[in-house]
């Protein structure tokens, strides 16, 4: 796994994930706004790590929502493992969705989420 994109508007939390992954040496991007399935389709990125919460809208829950209404019915293809995370303990439903690889729980366990990271290589 080279590269890594980001969804989260915490741009704190996102600031030490893009330093902390990089120097674990990955290519990381990130964004301060919820995904489209159009956009992670277009991603050339091994892994997307997507904020449940948007401020105080579950963007990214519609996300999924999203990928499990559109990826069974249209000709789209995401290569980039995905994974959500959130502080909200009820969002963690979200990880049983096919398309979804694992749940982070925030606060965050980093070291855990880098070894999930590095054995997906």
């Amino acid at each position: 796994m080279d590269s890594i994109v980001i969804f989260d508007d915490d741009v704190d939390l996102a600031s030490i994930l893009k330093d902390i992954l990089t120097e674990e040496g990955y290519r990381v991007i990130t964004f301060q706004s919820p995904p489209t399935v159009e956009q992670i389709a277009q991603l050339n990125a091994d892994a997307c790590l997507v904020d449940v919460w948007f401020g105080d809208e579950p963007k990214g829950a519609e996300f999924v929502e999203k990928l499990n209404e559109t990826l069974p019915t249209k000709n789209i293809k995401v290569n980039c493992d995905i994974y959500v995370m959130s502080s909200d303990p009820d969002s963690k439903a979200l990880a049983h969705s096919p398309f979804i690889r694992r749940f982070f729980q925030k606060p965050l366990d980093l070291a855990s989420l880098v070894s999930v990271l590095r054995t997906a290589k």
